[in-house]
């Protein structure tokens, strides 16, 4: 399937098998580049709608394509040419045209931006939009495989700005996490012990209300997914363990020293965050930065930490699971029990499971 786009003033002629991009006559990264602005910014779909929608379409599923980093075979190696030149290509392209995942979400926004300012034009990609409703897969539809592309990528961020949730908020949520994890834990130990049970109370609010704020956007599995629950799985397998080895676990938490204690809890998290960078590397091609790679590392920590406290929490007191006689719980023992718990269930996801642990169940 041949298309031809025009760009300034030079006609190029774009071939596209299956899903992928091959190569013909565009032999320079930086007509890839400007054919990446000009779909970003809309077709002009006014004089041939069909065909226009239809290289859309082709061009989204290339650019979400693993093949396209491929550095054999008949494809470009497109996102890993762009992260090698990003500092020369910087100078004259903007971020979301460099970097996949800013790129796949703009494009998002594009579509709907322009959708939502005047849907009855039949001007740039408000008509590729009524293209699909009424000749392929509704829009909402695309949204949604883009949706769970960014949850295998470990996005989840991004996944959730598709439906509108703010960046702001999305920034927040991984750290409010934490410090929520943290404030029930100290309640723990502090509050009087015929009330143990309700240290789990600030996170029975905050999933309350991560679950309430993304509620109207978005769809309620969508709002589940975004919070994870592989996680919550992993971390009760985690704590089957711990339930089924308790002269073990006895004796690491009677046998640590001090020092022990100290540097326990910190050899749990970068082994927890150490796997899930390993496992995002076999999966997410090319590697964001250093930054953006801990950024994704620690938005899913953060939520498994957040899982595993719950269960935790839930388990001592409430259930009675874990006798007393095996670990006389204050906050540090229970920080460590914690850790124990969600450090096993992650690397026993990585180990045993085919999917990712952002991948829905």
């Amino acid at each position: 399937m041949q298309f031809i786009i025009k760009l300034n003033n030079t006609d190029l002629s774009i071939n596209i098998c299956k899903p992928v991009l091959v190569q013909r006559n565009i032999n320079n990264i930086k007509n890839l580049l400007l054919i990446s602005k000009t779909i970003l910014n809309g077709l002009d779909y006014s004089k041939d709608r069909e065909n226009q929608s239809i290289l859309f379409a082709y061009w989204f599923r290339w650019v979400l394509s693993d093949d396209v980093t491929r550095k054999s075979g008949s494809s470009l190696p497109y996102w890993l040419e762009l992260k090698n030149r990003e500092k020369e290509l910087a100078k004259e392209y903007s971020k979301e045209l460099l970097k996949r995942d800013n790129y796949v979400l703009y494009n998002i926004h594009s579509v709907d931006a322009t959708c939502s300012i005047d849907t009855a034009s039949n001007s740039h990609n408000s008509s590729y939009m009524e293209y699909i409703n009424e000749k392929c897969n509704p829009w909402n539809h695309q949204k949604n495989i883009v949706y769970y592309w960014f949850l295998r990528r470990y996005k989840i961020d991004y996944a959730r700005q598709i439906y509108g949730v703010s960046w702001i908020w999305n920034l927040a949520i991984p750290w409010l996490m934490i410090i929520t994890s943290f404030l029930s834990i100290l309640l723990y130990q502090f509050i009087s012990p015929d009330y143990k049970p309700l240290s789990t109370l600030p996170l029975v609010i905050l999933y309350m209300s991560l679950f309430f704020s993304m509620w109207g956007k978005m769809d309620t599995d969508k709002v589940i997914h975004s919070l994870i629950p592989r996680l919550a799985a992993t971390s009760l397998v985690g704590f089957l363990f711990i339930v089924s080895t308790p002269d073990l676990i006895k004796f690491i938490m009677n046998n640590l020293t001090a020092t022990g204690k100290l540097f326990l809890p910190v050899a749990l998290f970068i082994t927890s965050i150490g796997y899930i960078i390993l496992e995002m590397t076999n999966r997410v091609k090319p590697m964001p930065d250093t930054r953006d790679t801990l950024w994704r590392a620690i938005t899913v920590w953060g939520t498994g930490f957040m899982h595993s406290t719950l269960i935790i929490l839930l388990c001592v007191d409430l259930l009675n699971i874990i006798p007393r006689d095996v670990v006389q719980f204050n906050y540090l023992d229970l920080f460590i029990m914690i850790l124990i718990n969600l450090s096993i269930g992650i690397v026993l996801n990585i180990v045993w499971e085919e999917n990712p642990v952002t991948e829905p169940l």
